[in-house]
């Protein structure tokens, strides 16, 4: 068994309302004035049943602005469960004092499951602002939940387990 001494755990969408897919956003701020590159995300995958896609605005936190990132196995990938790298085709500037990720969660099963570094269970500090939850049939006209946003209580449950790997440098191999 995998040692997470944040306390991954698994959190559930079907409370949200609407039908369709499952949205995950993470929200990262830069502190580096260096040319940066996001060239994979990291991302704790509960579930086998289901593919994931990744989107990312790299000017700023704006969710309603994002573009998707052909991964080096193309478009989608299903993979098993546990921690995965998803290796960008090619590197995104970072070009914003922040940015943001999405995960599309696509699942035939109707599981929608996502890890989650629980705010009960684990020794994560969620923040508002930080990690968001949605579900839609499409990427346009979300409504995002806060899921670090301690006054909110039906959705308040920590922070995603999607990491950004950033490099300074881009090398022609991913």
């Amino acid at each position: 068994k995998l040692n997470d001494e944040l306390g991954a755990g698994n959190g559930t969408a079907n409370a949200l309302n609407g039908t369709g897919d499952t949205y995950l956003a993470n929200v990262f701020t830069r502190t580096s004035t260096q040319e940066e590159y996001l060239t994979a995300v990291g991302l704790d995958c509960p579930y086998s049943a289901a593919t994931y896609e990744v989107y990312v605005n790299a000017a700023s936190s704006d969710k309603a602005t994002l573009t998707k990132v052909e991964l080096l196995e193309g478009d989608s990938i299903s993979v098993t469960p546990g921690y995965h790298t998803f290796k960008f085709k090619n590197p995104v500037k970072l070009t914003g004092s922040s940015f943001v990720i999405v995960v599309k969660i696509k699942d035939e099963e109707g599981m929608e499951v996502f890890a989650l570094e629980d705010k009960t269970l684990s020794m994560a500090d969620p923040e508002a602002g930080q990690s968001y939850v949605a579900k839609g049939t499409s990427i346009e006209n979300l409504t995002w939940y806060d899921i670090g946003d301690s006054t909110s209580a039906q959705t308040y449950l920590g922070n995603l387990c999607i990491k950004g790997l950033v490099k300074n440098e881009v090398s022609d191999t991913p």
